[in-house]
């Protein structure tokens, strides 16, 4: 799962770098600016996600496991 958390994270890094850290160009329209904040969203959502799976979930199944 750690291998899938890696790639995730150069998948969404990609994705900022294509958009230009989600930056709307001036003219843009409102659907325009609210799909880029929907992916702003969901990045952090999937840093923050990815962070509790690796820092604490992972380490408390390992624990869990090793005690079993």
């Amino acid at each position: 799962m750690e291998a899938d958390h890696e790639l995730a994270g150069s998948l969404l890094a990609k994705l900022r770098e294509l958009t230009g850290g989600y930056a709307t160009p001036a003219d843009g329209c409102p659907t325009f600016h609210a799909f880029y904040g929907a992916l702003a969203l969901l990045e952090a959502d999937t840093h923050r996600h990815i962070h509790a799976e690796n820092n604490l979930l992972f380490p408390l199944a390992l624990e869990l496991e090793a005690s079993a």
